[in-house]
């Protein structure tokens, strides 16, 4: 609903609910909520908590979903290492498509992905897959955010003839660069830190040929990886995106430019702006992995 439609809703609301002594501060205050959520409208209202691994943690990561990752479309899942193939559950999901071993730091915790229809057509395909994949990392095994920054700068930088048994390759042999930036939040005023990289790169995807149908097609197509690292306390969160280059901006997914205009913020970013790790029964949501949609 238009930001314009929801205000004079409010007014309604109000007028009908309370005297005229907090009428204005309670207006104010609705307002400018209203106006910061829309910069986050690419995402669905209500955050998910995922528990973060560990017997002893008693901690989860909340974040909100992009509406991008519909699940009553058809096109789009959320997977973890323990879920079947969505549309063949005798089959499993292939390490590559789950978690590429590039982008491997840390604990997995989920991979969104959604297949698209695109007109006109990307690298020459028509249907193409787009994959948000969601970790995070402990600085006691994977080293303080700095460290996470150069582990990852070396995998991008290894060359696309290293060694098979390599875990460091990446096909690419590219570099990625990380620019530092400040991420608006849904709370107005707040940010947080961040770390942006994005680099282009030949990548083979996969991704189902037809709506409701299990056939994957695979192809390698010209790729663009975009990573978000954020820092909370002791943790870093990861947050990469793999798809088709030239997608990213087609679908404001991300903006070429580095400081977005509110009212346009991409989405990955608008996602990377609600990030937070919670005692488990913290927050809102409390402790559910339900998907919002």
């Amino acid at each position: 609903m238009p930001i314009r439609s929801l205000i004079i809703l409010l007014c309604f609301a109000l007028l009908a609910g309370c005297g005229s002594t907090n009428y204005e501060a309670q207006f104010e205050h609705s307002l400018t909520h209203l106006r910061n959520e829309e910069s986050f409208r690419s995402l669905w209202p209500e955050p998910i908590s995922i528990r973060l691994p560990g017997e002893e943690s008693n901690e989860v990561l909340q974040l909100r979903v992009p509406r991008l990752f519909d699940m009553q479309s058809g096109e789009a899942y959320a997977l973890d290492k323990n879920t079947p193939d969505p549309r063949d559950p005798e089959e499993g999901v292939a390490p590559e498509r789950l978690w590429p071993e590039f982008l491997q730091i840390g604990e997995h915790l989920r991979t969104y992905e959604r297949t698209l229809n695109v007109n006109p057509p990307l690298d020459g395909e028509n249907r193409v897959p787009v994959r948000c994949y969601i970790a995070v990392a402990d600085e006691k095994t994977a080293g303080s955010f700095g460290d996470i920054e150069k582990t990852l700068e070396e995998r991008f930088r290894r060359p696309a003839t290293a060694a098979a048994d390599d875990d460091t390759k990446n096909p690419a042999g590219e570099e990625i660069k990380w620019k530092q930036i400040d991420i608006r939040t849904p709370n107005g005023g707040d940010s947080l830190k961040a770390a942006r990289g994005e680099e282009d790169l030949a990548l083979p995807l996969s991704w189902y040929e037809k709506l409701g149908k299990p056939k994957l097609k695979q192809k390698t197509l010209k790729s663009s990886c975009l990573i978000y690292l954020i820092p909370e306390g002791e943790k870093t969160v990861v947050l990469a995106w793999l798809m088709p280059a030239g997608l990213a901006e087609r679908e404001n997914i991300e903006s070429p430019s580095q400081a977005p205009p509110p009212k346009q913020y991409p989405i990955a970013r608008a996602m990377a702006g609600t990030v937070k790790i919670l005692e488990a029964g913290s927050g809102p949501s409390g402790d559910s992995q339900t998907e919002p949609n």
